[in-house]
């Protein structure tokens, strides 16, 4: 599929689905036989730098011209000491972004601007009893109405001892100017919104922005959790997460990903899945654990169920794998200057 936007744009978009795949949550309270708990591991190779910022200037010392004022990476104190993490939150927010555009999911983040130029049939779920796949699995806020925690939990991925961070320099990013509508003009198709915009990987640009972040080139691991899930909606979970047998790609996480930043190849290493009470009895039983051809057989068959249940926006995941596929990462030449 070719690419939908201008070629001197980093950006395309995905194409909305037509409508969404709402059903009723599984909810918190209960485990059932026909459902899923367990745990993902996960391998994060950064192709390259990611940066996820955390709102704090400081001086550090650079190679070009002695101290000079960096936006720092995302940390925390353990020990006594600071560990750089990707904050699970951040990885959480671009896997679902993904799963929301390869799935029959709605907008989940929008405000009033955007809200009225999306079709009626799109807008935020606001029931426990009718979520799409992407608010069943990462949850739900409708304010003071119902809300819905999710079934996927992500923690902070951590730097390991060892682990490297980098001096990078970016070109000078800026909001996109809104028109009158709200929003961009390029955004918009028959004063609708087009699609959901995603950025190209691409060779990193440079410019004057001085960034601290994990340098590229290294590999970090997590676990992802997830309760009471269908091999339908474990299905979407993959393909957001790039497994999908036939769609693959990388994500983006972090700043800057309009000049390269960012891009990461996740890879699902094992999978265990844990026997609910309703399976196991009072007296208990072993997790079992998926590794090797029996994981990538049960990812591809979820993926297939996912299909089959019609959860997947095959048009968007299409173009979702034409724009975040791993082909331009090294040849395609992203912006240094305002675009």
């Amino acid at each position: 599929m070719p690419f939908d936007g201008p070629p001197e744009k980093p950006y395309a978009f995905a194409p909305l689905p037509e409508s969404l795949a709402r059903d009723k949550a599984s909810g918190h309270h209960s485990y059932r036989e026909d459902l899923m708990t367990g745990a993902l591991e996960c391998a994060l190779a950064l192709l390259r730098p990611v940066q996820v910022a955390s709102g704090i200037v400081s001086f550090v010392r650079g190679e070009r011209s002695g101290e000079q004022l960096a936006a720092l990476h995302a940390s925390v104190t353990r020990g006594g000491r600071r560990v750089y993490v990707i904050p699970g939150s951040s990885l959480k927010g671009a896997v679902r972004s993904v799963a929301e555009a390869v799935s029959r999911s709605c907008f989940s983040v929008a405000d009033k601007s955007v809200d009225r130029l999306l079709p009626g049939s799109l807008k935020r779920c606001r029931q426990v009893q009718a979520l799409c796949p992407a608010c069943r699995l990462f949850g739900m806020t409708a304010g003071r109405r119902e809300n819905y925690l999710g079934s996927v939990h992500m923690a902070d991925v951590p730097l390991p001892s060892g682990g490297r961070v980098a001096l990078v320099y970016t070109p000078l990013l800026w909001t996109p100017a809104p028109g009158r509508r709200g929003l961009p003009p390029r955004y918009l198709q028959n004063s609708r919104v087009r699609g959901r915009k995603f950025y190209f990987h691409g060779k990193t640009a440079t410019g004057p922005d001085a960034r601290i972040a994990l340098a590229a080139g290294q590999t970090l691991h997590t676990t992802i959790y997830f309760e009471s899930l269908s091999p339908a909606l474990l299905g979407v979970l993959f393909t957001a997460l790039g497994q999908h047998p036939r769609f693959p790609f990388l994500l983006k996480l972090g700043a800057a990903k309009p000049v390269g930043l960012g891009s990461v190849q996740v890879q699902v290493t094992a999978a265990e899945l844990r026997s609910t009470p309703a399976q196991r009895g009072r007296l208990g039983g072993a997790a079992s654990r998926r590794e090797g051809e029996a994981l990538e057989t049960w990812i591809a068959e979820c993926c297939q169920k996912a299909e089959d249940e019609n959860l997947l926006n095959l048009a968007g995941l299409e173009q979702v794998a034409t724009i975040l596929g791993r082909e331009g990462l090294d040849s395609r030449q992203l912006p240094s200057d305002p675009y």
